[in-house]
């Protein structure tokens, strides 16, 4: 991921283990199925990152939501509350 927080030619927005989220699209070189390569997911219309792996986006009128250890969906629009500054989100789930 190193090699991406260097790039002068990208704004990275954020990287995970796995993954990253820039402004545009990346080098074709580095996306393929191999290992060490990326695969590429979205082209996110939208997105919204609060922290490490909470994040959503919508692209093609579809939404991805994801926060981890929390199996239950919530929709990318209630994800998007928490940029309001003291707005609070309580999520219950099952273990």
């Amino acid at each position: 991921m190193s090699q991406f927080k260097t790039m002068e030619n990208i704004s990275l927005y954020n990287t995970e283990t796995d993954s990253i989220y820039i402004d545009k699209p990346l080098d074709k070189s580095f996306i393929n199925n191999e290992l060490g390569k990326l695969k590429l997911e979205y082209f996110f219309d939208e997105t919204v990152i609060l922290a490490p792996k909470v994040n959503g986006g919508l692209f093609d009128n579809k939404e991805i939501v994801k926060i981890k250890g929390f199996k239950n969906n919530i929709s990318f629009d209630l994800l998007k509350t928490l940029l309001i500054k003291d707005n609070k989100l309580v999520l219950n789930h099952d273990k």
